[in-house]
């Protein structure tokens, strides 16, 4: 299955974002985790063929991990 992209904001969220500024907690976290063995190992889960394209395994792991932390 091929997976949305997430590259491109929004007009409504380009200017929340740069109203807003950065986030240092999830900068430290992202500085702290290596990203590539998880993606890889999450890149095997989405296999379907039909219907919409769905978000990216790794940004759906990143938010789980929010949610629990």
């Amino acid at each position: 299955m091929s997976e949305r992209r997430i590259d491109q904001l929004s007009f409504a969220d380009g200017a929340v974002a740069q109203a807003a500024g950065g986030n240092e907690v999830l900068e430290r976290i992202s500085a702290l985790i290596d990203w590539a063995p998880i993606a890889l190992l999450l890149s095997e889960l989405r296999s379907g063929k039909v219907g919409a394209p769905g978000y990216p395994s790794q940004m759906l792991f990143k938010a789980l991990l929010l949610q629990r932390w």
